[in-house]
């Protein structure tokens, strides 16, 4: 008996586990909340240079939360962002 389409199943294209996969619904947005820092757009392929930042001041802020989050975004969006 050969193959025939009525008995090739389509694989789930979805791997992992369930517990491994994003829980994310949307997009994650940029809050804004690193506009109060100096931003450069070094070039395309190096990124973004944020040079007043200091990491040990966004880990111990209240908010260091959005701050991280936000840090994220602009590293994803921007290439690479360094301070």
């Amino acid at each position: 008996m050969g193959i025939t389409s009525e008995t090739i199943t389509t694989p789930s294209i979805r791997g992992g586990h369930d517990s491994a996969r994003s829980q994310l619904t949307e997009p994650l947005v940029n809050s804004g909340s690193l506009s109060s820092y100096t931003q450069n757009d070094i070039t395309t392929s190096i990124g973004r240079e944020i040079p007043d930042l200091k990491i040990k001041e966004v880990l111990a802020a209240e908010n260091s939360d959005v701050l991280i989050r936000d840090l994220a975004i602009t590293g994803k969006l921007a290439n690479l962002a360094s301070f």
